[in-house]
């Protein structure tokens, strides 16, 4: 099984994981799920773009207006990261927990 596979696999658990954890009192749920859940997130968010990247590099100079349309979705992508990554410090600012870096 690929690497994206078992990424997949491991997010929809924790989706799976965390519905179920929702219905509990914040008790009886397993201390740091929601970490994890973050941390499976940003692996799988960083597997899909390194290989955005590697199918970029495929078809580079192959064809001039697809560079261009794959330069133009790495700018987005990128802005997308980053807008996440802002929005992420603003509302653990607002809720008053600590920042940390995201990259």
């Amino acid at each position: 099984m690929s690497d994206l596979e078992q990424q997949i696999k491991k997010l929809e658990a924790m989706h799976q994981e965390s519905a179920a954890a929702f219905m509990q009192p914040k008790a009886a749920r397993r201390s740091g799920i929601a970490q994890e859940a973050g941390t499976v997130a940003d692996n799988l968010i960083a597997t899909l773009d390194k290989l955005s990247t590697r199918l970029t590099r495929l078809v580079k100079l192959e064809d001039a207006f697809v560079d261009q349309v794959f330069e133009l979705k790495q700018l987005a992508w990128s802005a997308r990261n980053w807008g996440g990554d802002g929005q992420v410090v603003i509302s653990n600012t607002l809720a008053g927990n600590r920042c940390r870096p995201t990259r």
